[in-house]
């Protein structure tokens, strides 16, 4: 009977174990959106990726820079769960 209650205590601790070292995976860990404004549309994303953020482009007519980061959503600053899209407003010049 000894040996019994030692594998169940075994087996509850395994179990408990395991169920403590699932938990914190299943939480998203959050991080900043970093401040992308201005940069180059490389340097930006680059930024982005090592943040563990999933850039997306999208262009916009604009008098800055061509190429230049005019605006980020969600903003610089947010905290966001890793693997969040950031959309990136790239200049596209002033237009026609």
């Amino acid at each position: 009977m000894t040996s019994t209650r030692a594998a169940l205590a075994v087996l509850l601790a395994l179990a408990l174990g395991a169920g403590a070292a699932a938990a914190p995976a299943a939480v998203a860990r959050k991080v900043s959106v970093p401040n992308v404004v201005g940069l180059a549309k490389a340097t930006a994303q680059a930024r982005l990726r090592t943040a563990r953020l999933r850039p997306h482009v999208v262009y916009v007519k604009s008098l800055k820079n061509v190429g230049t980061v005019v605006a980020e959503r969600p903003r610089a600053g947010a905290k966001v769960k890793t693997g969040t899209r950031v959309t990136l407003s790239i200049s596209s010049g002033p237009g026609p």
